[in-house]
């Protein structure tokens, strides 16, 4: 199970849980997992909490924090993952019609969406809803780490 939820407009919190999880130092089956990641918008960081708790009860937590500079070389890593002809764009509901709305900026990555989303959460008070999605359109920005979104070719929202 994965839930997203925007606690402050300076955090927000991904969480994952494994269910069915063999905790990687105990031999026993049948343990659980729980992931967080908690990024910090002002302070550039993300937190990493694991936690594996073994059938028996015992458990292990670990925590990291990532800064501006790890976190880029962690999306570097992250694009290659994606499949390179894919582009997205950013959407939000932000009237009470319900309609999901975009602007003309599209991004070479789904992570890059999904952080001009998360800003664009964080900056309107009246967005009630974010999601990216997948379009044939050319590139037209870059999400920069610190920096926020670059215009490529003058194309402005």
């Amino acid at each position: 199970m994965t839930t997203i939820t925007s606690e402050t407009g300076v955090t927000r919190t991904l969480t994952i849980n494994f269910q069915d999880h063999r905790a990687s130092w105990r031999t026993c089956k049948g343990g659980r997992a729980n992931i967080q990641f908690t990024a910090h918008k002002e302070g550039k960081w993300l937190g990493v909490n694991a936690t594996e708790t073994a059938d028996t009860g015992a458990s292990k937590q670990t925590f990291i924090t990532l800064d501006a500079e790890q976190l880029q070389a962690l999306r570097t890593l992250l694009q290659d993952l994606e499949p390179p002809a894919r582009n997205w764009t950013a959407e939000v509901i932000a009237e009470s019609n319900g309609k999901w709305t975009g602007n003309k900026l599209v991004f070479a990555t789904k992570t890059e969406a999904l952080d001009y989303a998360a800003d664009l959460f964080g900056r309107w008070t009246s967005v009630r809803e974010t999601r990216v999605v997948e379009t044939d359109k050319p590139v037209s920005a870059a999400w920069i780490i610190g920096q926020g979104v670059k215009h490529l070719d003058g194309v402005q929202a």
